[in-house]
């Protein structure tokens, strides 16, 4: 989301005309830093050293200010599993929305899963589920070209998620004009 951000194009006015920016480009003195991490955790760190936050909740807890919702989908390189074996899991470290939720879906069907890979990496999570060896949860709106969507038919639903945007209370003019080309 944050690249896709910096780098949209918003509008502005020069002497020739209109052209376009990035927000990098028309605030060049800002100093934007990433960082991911467990929600929980990334939260915590709010004002020190972060001034933004963005991060994944339960739909409609209403924690931080509301950005998008993304549904949490089972994703795996083919589309027929064969559930008759013990179904491999890749999924991300405790504390993590996505693990939380599949853990849960999984076990109120039954026995038969295992947790085969960990990883705080989103590509190695994918990497893993594209190479065959284990399913995983992917959001929607950041699928991967190299999974396939594993129906809800197949496995469990899912919840959705409130992705929201947390901020420190007092923010220079040009965070705070980052914040609201975010909303």
């Amino acid at each position: 989301m944050l690249p896709t951000l910096l780098a949209r194009p918003s509008m502005a006015r020069s002497q020739c005309g209109s052209r376009r920016h990035s927000l990098m480009g028309e605030y060049p003195r800002v100093n934007i830093v990433t960082a991911t991490g467990l929600n929980g955790a990334m939260i915590e760190r709010l004002g020190s050293p972060f001034d933004l936050v963005i991060a994944m909740h339960p739909s409609g807890t209403g924690r931080g200010h509301f950005l998008r919702r993304e549904q949490a989908v089972w994703a795996a390189a083919i589309n027929d599993l064969d559930l008759s074996d013990q179904l491999q899991l890749a999924l991300y470290p405790p504390e993590c929305l996505l693990r939380e939720w599949a853990i849960e879906a999984l076990d109120k069907i039954g026995p038969g899963w295992r947790l085969a890979f960990v990883s705080h990496s989103t590509a190695a999570v994918e990497a893993v589920a594209a190479e065959g060896l284990a399913v995983t949860v992917m959001k929607a709106g950041t699928f991967p070209r190299s999974l396939r969507h594993v129906p809800e038919s197949v496995l469990p639903p899912l919840p959705s998620a409130d992705i929201c945007l947390h901020t420190t209370r007092s923010l220079a003019r040009a965070k705070h004009l980052l914040v609201l080309s975010m909303r």
